[in-house]
C-alpha cells in the first residue's frame, strides 16, 4: 500500500516537472498577435444587422387605450424598436413572456427594448393621445400586422396584412362628423388633386395629390377612382374602388398612373364630403369627337409636350385644352364617339410631273408623283402601249417591276411617299405631237407637265391647258402685216406695201427698236432728198448729214444681222407662259381627271425656216441695191456739206415708186 502511494506522487511529480519546463520554454506573444485577438474578439457577430426580426404584431386600439402584441425573434442579445412613434402615444406597461421589468431605452422616437437570443413574445399597454389622427411607423417593419381598432379607419395595409412603412388611423366620427372635423385647426389637413386625363387610341390618366397645408403632419385620403379605372403604379394601394395615398410628414406629393376603359360616356364628378379640391384637365386625340355637358370648362394653354408612344396625341405649346375647377357635389360627362369615315378614295395624288422629252424616231417619259396613302395597296398605273419600263422608284429606292397587261403595279404604304418611273416608246416625231395616254388610279392634283422639243424643230402652235406657253408669233406678224399696210400708204412712203410686208416679215427676228430704226432709217432719206430738207439752215444741214451717215450705218447692221440670224440661228417665235422656252414647253393643271393632261404642239423641221430666211436674205440683197442707190441720191442732193444755201433742185424719185 505504501509503495502505491510512493509510486503516486513520483508520477505526480514527474508531470508537474515536465510541465513547468514546457512553460518556461512558451514564448510572449507579440504585439500584432495581441492586436488581431482583439480584432477577433471585438468583432460583430454576423447576425447584424438582420438580428432581430418582428413577424408579426398585433394591435388592439380601444379609444385611447394601445395594445400591442408582438412576436420578435432575435438572433444575439440585442436592441429591438417596438412600433410606434412616441410621443403620439406612451406605453404604460412592457411584459416580455409574461415577465415585467425589461431593459428599456427611448431613443430616436422610439422605444428600444433588450431581448436575449431566441424568440420573444413583448406586450405593450399604452394611451394614445387626444387626437383624432394617429400616424403608427416602424423603425423596424413587422412582416405582417392585425388591426382590431372598432371606432377607427385605417389605410396603409395591404390585403394580406402585409404594412407599409406607415400606417394612418383616423377617427370615425371625424369622417362623419363634417363640420366637427374642423375644430381642431392644427389637425385641419388640406390636399389638392390634379387629374390630366389623356383620350388617344389608349387612355390614359395621372392623378397627383398635392399638400397644401404645411409639413409636418402626416395625411391619409381615400380617393375615389374614375370609372373604369385601372391602376398601374406598382407603389399604390388599391381596396374597394379606392385609392390608398399616404403622405409622410415630410412628403409634399404622391402621383400615379392608371388606364381607362373606353367607353362611350366618362363621368368626372366630386363628392360633397371630400377633404380636398379637385382640378380636371382634358386632353383629346383627333380621332375622337367630344361632347362636354354639366360644369362649363375653361381652356388654358398647355404646355409643350411630345406624343407619347402608345399613340396618343398630347398638346403642345399654345394649343388651349379644357379645364376644370369643380366645387363640391359638381359633375362633368364627356361623351365621345368616334368620327363617321366617309366613303373615298383612299390615295390622294398631291402633286404630278410628266415630262416628255421628243426625239426623230424615240420618245422618253418620266412621271413623278407625290402620294398621300391612308392604305397599304396596290396603286396601279395605266401607260400608252408599246411603253418600255427603265426605271421605277419608291421613295427614292429602285424597286422591281411589276405589270398587269398594261398596267404597272405599285406597291404603298400608309403615309406621305413619292413614286417615280420612266419608260420609252418608239414613236417617230410628227408635225403634230400630243402628250402621251397616261390614267391613274385616282384624280389628281398640281399637274406639270413638259414637252422638251428638240434643237432642231421649229414650233409654230402649242396647245393644253390653260396655264401653259403661248406662241405670239403670229399676233405680232399680223399687227406688223397691218402696220406695212399703213406705211406703204403713206403720202412721203420710200416703198411700195409689197416691199413693206415682205421687209417686216424679217425684221420680226430682230427688237422692236431695232426694226423702227431701219423703217425710220428710209423715212429720213426720203426727206433729205426734198424740198424741205433744203431749206434748212447751213448749221442744222450738216448736223443731219452726219447724223443720217451714223443711222445708214446702224441700219445696214440691223438688216445684217438679222440675215445672219435668220440663215444660222434659231427662229423667233415669242413664245411665252410658266416659264416656256422654244424647247421646253411647260403646262400647269390644277385638277385632273384619272387621265393625266394631253397637251401638244405643232412643229416644223428647222430647215423650213432657214430656207424661208434664205429667200427673204435674197430678196433683201436685191432690194437693197436700189435703195442704197437711191439712199445715194437723195443724200448727196443739194451737195454733202454746205455754207450757203443751194438753189432749189429736184428730189430723186422713190426707189419703191420705180420699176
Amino acid at each position: 500500500m505504501l509503495s502505491k502511494s510512493l509510486l503516486l506522487a513520483f508520477v505526480v511529480l514527474l508531470a508537474f516537472g515536465f510541465d513547468r519546463s514546457a512553460s518556461a520554454q512558451t514564448p510572449i506573444p507579440d504585439a500584432a498577435t495581441l492586436d488581431k485577438l482583439r480584432e477577433r474578439l471585438l468583432e460583430i457577430s454576423d447576425a447584424y444587422p438582420n438580428a432581430a426580426d418582428i413577424p408579426s404584431v398585433s394591435l388592439t386600439l380601444t379609444e385611447r387605450k394601445v395594445v400591442i402584441d408582438a412576436e420578435i425573434h432575435v438572433a444575439v442579445r440585442t436592441a429591438v424598436p417596438l412600433p410606434g412613434r412616441l410621443p403620439a402615444w406612451s406605453p404604460l406597461t412592457v411584459l416580455v413572456d409574461d415577465k415585467p421589468e425589461p431593459a428599456l431605452r427611448r431613443d430616436d422616437g422610439y422605444l428600444w427594448l433588450v431581448l436575449e437570443a431566441g424568440v420573444h413574445r413583448v406586450r405593450v399597454e399604452g394611451s394614445l393621445a387626444n387626437v383624432t389622427e394617429w400616424e403608427w411607423t416602424f423603425l423596424l417593419k413587422p412582416r405582417q400586422v392585425k388591426i382590431d381598432a372598432p371606432g377607427w379607419t385605417f389605410s396603409g395595409v395591404k390585403a394580406d396584412g402585409v404594412p407599409e412603412q406607415q400606417v394612418f388611423f383616423t377617427l370615425k366620427q371625424k369622417a362623419a362628423a363634417g363640420a366637427a372635423s374642423y375644430e381642431r385647426q392644427d389637425l385641419q389637413t388640406v390636399a389638392a388633386l390634379e387629374r390630366s386625363l389623356e383620350l388617344g387610341l389608349i387612355w390614359q390618366v395621372r392623378t397627383t395629390v398635392t399638400r397644401l397645408s404645411p409639413l409636418g403632419k402626416a395625411i391619409a385620403l381615400r380617393v375615389p377612382l374614375l370609372p373604369g379605372e385601372n391602376v398601374l403604379s406598382a407603389n399604390a394601394v388599391v381596396k374597394d374602388g379606392f385609392i390608398e395615398v399616404r403622405l409622410g410628414a415630410q412628403e409634399q406629393s404622391f402621383a400615379w398612373e392608371s388606364g381607362l376603359a373606353v367607353v362611350p360616356t366618362l363621368l368626372l364628378a366630386t363628392r360633397a364630403d371630400d377633404a380636398w379640391v379637385e382640378r380636371w384637365r382634358l386632353v383629346v386625340s383627333p380621332v375622337w369627337n367630344l361632347a362636354i355637358t354639366g360644369l362649363a370648362p375653361v381652356f388654358e394653354a398647355d404646355a409643350p409636350m411630345p406624343v407619347t408612344s402608345n399613340g396618343t396625341i398630347r398638346a403642345g405649346g399654345g394649343d388651349l385644352i379644357p379645364t376644370w375647377q369643380p366645387w363640391p357635389g359638381e359633375n362633368v360627362t364627356l361623351t365621345l364617339s368616334r368620327p363617321e369615315a366617309i366613303a373615298g378614295a383612299t390615295v390622294t395624288v398631291s402633286r404630278g410631273a410628266h415630262a416628255i422629252t421628243l426625239g426623230a424616231r424615240q420618245r422618253t417619259s418620266m412621271l413623278d408623283l407625290a402620294l398621300r396613302c391612308s392604305l397599304g395597296e396596290d396603286f396601279l398605273v395605266a401607260l400608252p402601249a408599246g411603253a418600255e419600263i427603265t426605271a421605277l422608284t419608291h421613295n427614292g429606292q429602285a424597286i422591281p417591276v411589276r405589270q398587269d397587261g398594261g398596267k404597272l403595279i405599285i406597291p404603298l404604304r400608309p403615309g406621305e411617299q413619292t413614286v417615280g418611273l420612266a419608260w420609252k416608246a418608239n414613236t417617230a416625231l410628227a408635225f403634230h405631237t400630243l402628250a402621251e395616254d397616261v390614267r391613274l388610279p385616282v384624280e389628281s392634283a398640281n399637274i406639270h407637265t413638259a414637252i422638251n422639243v428638240p434643237d432642231d424643230r421649229w414650233v409654230l402652235w402649242a396647245h393644253g391647258p390653260r396655264n401653259g406657253p403661248a406662241v405670239r408669233f403670229w399676233g405680232i406678224l399680223l399687227c406688223s402685216l397691218l402696220a406695212a399696210l399703213a406705211l406703204g400708204r403713206a403720202a412721203r412712203s420710200p416703198l411700195r406695201t409689197v416691199e413693206w410686208m415682205l421687209l417686216v416679215i424679217g425684221l420680226t427676228q430682230v427688237p422692236l427698236p431695232a426694226a423702227l430704226i431701219v423703217i425710220g432709217w428710209l423715212f429720213l432719206l426720203a426727206w433729205r432728198g426734198g424740198e424741205t430738207f433744203q431749206r434748212l439752215s447751213n448749221p442744222h444741214y450738216n448736223l443731219l448729214q452726219v447724223a443720217l451717215i451714223g443711222l445708214t450705218a446702224t441700219a445696214l447692221g440691223i438688216l445684217i444681222f438679222a440675215v445672219g440670224e435668220g440663215l444660222l440661228g434659231n427662229p423667233e417665235m415669242f413664245i411665252t407662259g410658266n416659264a416656256s422656252t422654244r424647247t421646253a414647253l411647260r403646262w400647269f393643271q390644277a385638277r385632273s381627271e384619272n387621265l393625266l393632261p394631253r397637251p401638244g404642239c405643232y412643229s416644223i423641221s428647222i430647215w423650213w425656216y432657214r430656207f424661208a430666211m434664205l429667200a427673204w436674205a435674197l430678196w433683201l440683197a436685191a432690194a437693197l441695191i436700189r435703195w442704197l442707190r437711191w439712199a445715194w441720191q437723195s443724200f448727196s442732193t443739194g451737195g454733202f456739206f454746205r455754207r450757203k444755201p443751194n438753189a432749189i433742185i429736184t428730189p430723186p424719185p422713190m426707189p419703191g415708186k420705180t420699176s
